[in-house]
């Protein structure tokens, strides 16, 4: 009888200690897989955030600065802003994918063109540095004067990070809105790939012939 109660016993340890080890195991399997199950589900919506970020169309668009309060027209492609923003006058051959125009073919109107200039490019405004993402063409009614843009226009308030100056023109950006400083001067007719310090602090504007507006 002690015989058969003491491998009862040890029958029942054995049993509870095997029950034991097969309740963790399966915890365990269950806490990774509820870990894959967690990660590929972030994975799956940085994917898609990526992508629906990625797919966001850029925004072309043009001011007219010799107006006051003059509203910006935005178009789905940089050449289509660069032919308003010169009243047709200028087509860039790459149309799709155009996202730059030289000095040369701003001043060069097509063949079929009889109508004198009556509205310069003064400076582009890129979104990022390097001349990326949307885009701000300022113009004028006439080369280089002295104009101005009291206040960023809507979407673009401490949005611009680089720009082109052109028509003989430099450009002086101002921290806040009615030319408030500190300010950053740019060149006649300069590239600017990044304004440093500056990126995303621009409200408003000035045109000059001359360094320092």
């Amino acid at each position: 009888m002690a015989m058969r109660a003491f491998r009862c016993k040890m029958s029942n340890i054995f049993l509870r200690h095997f029950l034991k080890m097969e309740i963790q195991l399966i915890i365990k399997r269950f806490a990774r897989g509820v870990v894959l199950a967690v990660v590929a589900v972030t994975s799956m919506l940085m994917t898609t955030a990526a992508s629906s970020y990625g797919a966001k169309p850029h925004s072309y668009c043009v001011v007219d600065v010799s107006k006051a309060a003059a509203p910006k027209h935005c178009f789905s492609t940089f050449a289509a802003s660069i032919s308003f923003a010169t009243n047709g006058r200028v087509h860039l051959s790459n149309a799709a994918t155009a996202r730059n125009v030289s000095a040369k073919e701003l001043a060069t109107a097509s063949p079929s063109d009889i109508t004198p200039d009556t509205t310069y490019v003064l400076s582009i405004f890129f979104q990022y540095t390097n001349y990326g993402g949307d885009t701000l063409t300022s113009t004028g009614t006439g080369v280089c004067g002295y104009w101005q843009m009291s206040s960023m226009p809507s979407g673009w308030n401490d949005k611009p990070s680089s720009l082109r100056n052109y028509s003989g023109c430099a450009a002086t950006l101002f921290w806040d809105v009615g030319f408030g400083q500190p300010k950053y001067d740019t060149g006649v007719d300069a590239s600017v790939p990044s304004f440093s310090n500056f990126d995303n602090k621009t409200s408003s504007v000035k045109w000059c012939p001359h360094l320092g507006c």
